[in-house]
């Protein structure tokens, strides 16, 4: 949403005489594309970044299973198994 109305600020024409009624002066158009895709490079970069989970849980990625199994076999007899 942020982005939807951001971008319609900042694609006001940079003269105030041309911009729609109710809008300060923006960037104009093509400025305003070429931030959004350089803001779209850097998600698609960070997203890269982030590394793979390689088919682990959640659970097992935060390290919630850990705290189970150092309280014994009181832990395993009340934890339910998949089917």
């Amino acid at each position: 949403m942020v982005g939807a109305f951001g971008f319609l600020y900042a694609a006001q024409s940079t003269d105030p005489a041309k911009t729609d009624a109710g809008y300060p002066p923006g960037i104009g158009v093509k400025n305003s594309l070429i931030v959004l895709g350089c803001i779209n490079f850097f998600g698609m970069l960070f997203t890269l970044l982030v590394p793979e989970s390689k088919g682990k849980s959640l659970e097992e990625l935060s390290g919630e299973n850990e705290e189970d199994s150092s309280s014994g076999n009181e832990a395993s007899a009340n934890r339910t198994v998949p089917i």
